[in-house]
């Protein structure tokens, strides 16, 4: 599988990275190619935002292309190439095996194959100097609710508990996206991150189906067909995370 990180230039500037542009087809649009996720492909948009430009402190903003879906990683000073790529694959797999469990798309005793299929997927991490402008619409919204909670609480600098509960809060909001140049009905990304993992890691496990696909399946949520998870909200301290649960289970992949 192809994981692309679609760095905006603070990001690139804040890490010290120097990123080749997505090449551009017909040489338009250079620097603000859009990002595709598909069967093989997870795309995201990635920022950082910053007290101040010689602040080493940041909180990272990356927004998936196709479910929209937020996550708010807060570093306390510019992470590794390495760092910051197992760090956004934390927070996904924490948050699609949280989703997963409360809306009843899996069971429990499917965590420990999940936990193992995910770990164990190869990923070809593709790293570009990019913003699609579509993409960063949610990002500058996510920008918004990280400024409002610091300046709420007097902070210069989120928690790892703030950003999850704010991560939590922004992700339970209805999105939109343009498709074709028109404004999609409203969506949650919370249903299409459990739809993309359900598919990619559930595979014979899924309690959520369709008729022509074999039972335990979850059908390719990127050839139109619609799903049938359904999320409800969650307290921020019911969070399942992967490590917590390895350390339960002895460290069980």
């Amino acid at each position: 599988m192809k994981l692309i990180i679609s760095a905006s230039n603070a990001l690139a500037k804040w890490m010290g990275l120097e990123l080749v542009r997505i090449p551009s087809p017909d040489g338009k649009q250079v620097g603000v190619q859009p990002l595709v996720s598909d069967e093989m492909t997870l795309a995201w948009q990635c920022h950082v935002m910053r007290l101040h430009s010689r602040a080493k402190k940041g909180v990272v903003i990356a927004v998936e292309a196709q479910s929209r879906y937020t996550v708010l990683m807060p570093f306390n000073a510019p992470p590794t190439v390495e760092a910051f790529e197992n760090e956004l694959r934390r927070c996904w797999g924490n948050a699609f095996l949280h989703f997963s469990l409360e809306s009843g798309a899996i069971a429990e005793e499917a965590i420990p194959e999940i936990i193992r299929r995910f770990s164990t997927l190869p990923v070809e991490y593709q790293w570009y100097r990019n913003t699609d402008l579509s993409v960063n619409g949610h990002v500058s919204d996510a920008e918004q609710w990280v400024k409002q909670t610091r300046d709420e609480f007097g902070i210069d600098h989120l928690s790892e508990n703030d950003a999850m509960g704010l991560e939590m809060h922004i992700n339970h909001i209805p999105k939109r996206m343009k498709v074709n140049r028109q404004r999609s009905a409203p969506f949650f990304s919370i249903t299409r991150l459990v739809d993309d993992g359900l598919f990619r890691f559930a595979k014979g496990m899924s309690r959520f189906t369709h008729p022509d696909t074999p039972k335990g399946d979850f059908p390719s949520p990127y050839r139109g067909k619609m799903s049938k998870s359904s999320t409800s909200s969650a307290a921020k301290d019911n969070v399942v995370h992967l490590s917590d649960y390895k350390k339960r289970r002895g460290g069980e992949r």
